[in-house]
């Protein structure tokens, strides 16, 4: 019986070669922008230096709006940034003055993402909107201050998390006078300087999505 058997499946396995007929594993299905859609929870936190040469950290927080097909925007209650720097560096080290700490609520002036087939994310944070909050203080500004951060985007219900990090971080003109660029209110006990923001020079953040 069990030859009989073992027959019947050799002789199965030869007629579907003969037939040319070939069992395939179907592929895994190609990311797209499309897989990134709804609310997901953004925090981004990391270092930063400002135009006196002081070091510090900077925290981004809040939700941002992803379309589905390629267009990311805020909330109403836009994005939280808290930050402070340290004093200790830069031109504090001869002054002695305080370091700043400031909390204010970011303008996103646009925002994109793209998404590789293989599910790298890309996501660009553009802050060229006239602001005292990471904003561009310079109106006439001709170019634009964005962030842009990128990770292996991980699919997922409420709670899949996908990790980022800081790429590139761009300022259109720091030698015009007033500088143009992401500035952040001065808030410090005593100021460092005769302006009443700070113009951030170097940025390096590490960021996680969230879905919501």
């Amino acid at each position: 019986m069990r030859i009989t058997t073992l027959m019947r499946v050799g002789i199965s396995a030869a007629l579907l070669i003969a037939l040319g007929l070939t069992l395939r594993v179907p592929k895994a299905a190609a990311f797209s922008a499309s897989n990134v859609v709804g609310p997901y929870a953004f925090n981004a936190r990391g270092y930063l230096v400002d135009n006196d040469g002081e070091t510090g950290r900077l925290t981004i927080n809040g939700v941002l709006i992803f379309n589905g097909a390629g267009s990311v925007s805020t909330t109403g209650s836009g994005l939280t940034v808290t930050g402070a720097t340290s004093g200790l560096t830069g031109s504090n080290i001869t002054t002695g003055q305080g370091g700043d700490q400031f909390t204010c609520t970011a303008d996103l002036t646009g925002g994109s993402y793209t998404v590789t087939s293989d599910g790298i994310l890309s996501l660009t944070l553009d802050f060229s909107t006239p602001s005292a909050c990471l904003g561009n203080p310079n109106s006439g500004s001709s170019g634009s201050s964005v962030i842009t951060f990128s990770g292996p985007f991980i699919p997922g219900n409420i709670g899949a998390t996908s990790r980022l990090d800081s790429t590139t971080f761009t300022q259109p003109n720091l030698t015009s006078n007033p500088p143009q660029g992401i500035t952040f209110p001065e808030k410090g006990v005593t100021p460092d300087s005769g302006t009443s923001t700070e113009i951030i020079t170097g940025l390096t953040l590490s960021a996680t999505l969230v879905r919501q």
